[in-house]
C-alpha cells in the first residue's frame, strides 16, 4: 500500500496526514500511517501515532480515490 501510494505523481504541495486504514484481507495495509507530501514526493510510513479523535479507520476501498485515469491508447483495431 505505501509504495502504491508513493509512486503517483503528486502536485507541488506541503502537507501531511495520519490515516487509520481498515484492511480485512492484508493486516499489514491497517493501522496508523504517516503520509507526508513535500515537493511532489510523497512518504507513506507507519505513525507512531494513532490518528487524531474522533478519528474512524477507513476501509481499503476508499483507496480507488489514488486511481489514476482510465488507460487508452492510440491505437485503433
Amino acid at each position: 500500500m505505501a509504495q502504491a501510494l508513493e509512486a503517483r505523481g503528486y502536485p507541488v504541495v506541503p502537507g501531511e496526514l495520519v490515516v487509520e486504514l481498515l484492511d480485512p484481507l492484508f493486516p499489514d495495509n491497517a493501522g496508523p500511517w504517516l503520509v507526508k507530501a513535500d515537493g511532489g514526493q510523497v512518504t507513506v510510513a507507519p505513525s507512531p501515532r494513532p490518528a487524531p479523535a474522533p478519528a474512524r479507520p477507513l476501509p481499503i476501498g476508499l483507496f480507488p480515490l489514488f486511481a489514476s485515469p482510465v488507460p487508452w491508447m492510440p491505437d485503433f483495431f
